[in-house]
C-alpha cells in the first residue's frame, strides 16, 4: 500500500527499448538507499517521545518498522536500487508485435 512500485528492472529496461529509447545510463544505488534509510530511521528514533506524544503511538510503530525493515532488506539485497536515465531514439525502436511479446511474458512466467 501506498506510493512506491516494485518493479524488475530487466522488464523495465525490455520496454523502453521496445519503444524506442536508448539506454543512457544505469547505476545500482542500493547501497544509497540503505545508508539514507539508516539515517531516517536513526532520527525517527531519536525523536520517539515527540512523534509518539503528537501522534498515535500505533503510527510511529509503523514508521519505525518500515524504516529499520526498508534498511535490513537493501542490506541484505532483498531490495535493490536503481538510477536509469533513457533518452528517445530518432526511430521508434524494434517494438515486437503483440503474439511476440505475449509468447515473451508468458515464458517470462515459468
Amino acid at each position: 500500500q501506498g506510493t512506491h512500485t516494485f518493479m524488475c528492472l530487466q522488464d523495465l529496461v525490455g520496454e523502453l527499448l521496445y519503444h524506442g529509447m536508448d539506454l543512457m545510463e544505469v547505476r545500482r544505488e542500493t547501497h544509497d538507499y540503505e545508508l539514507t534509510m539508516l539515517h531516517w530511521a536513526r532520527q525517527f528514533d531519536a525523536n520517539h517521545e515527540m512523534i509518539t506524544t503528537k501522534w498515535d503511538p500505533r503510527l510511529y510503530r509503523a514508521f519505525h518498522l518500515y524504516l529499520w525493515g526498508g534498511c535490513h532488506c537493501f542490506r541484505t539485497d532483498i531490495l535493490q536500487a536503481y538510477h536509469l536515465v533513457a533518452q528517445r531514439r530518432p526511430d521508434s525502436g524494434p517494438r515486437p508485435g503483440l503474439l511476440r511479446r505475449g509468447r515473451n511474458f508468458v515464458l517470462g512466467l515459468a
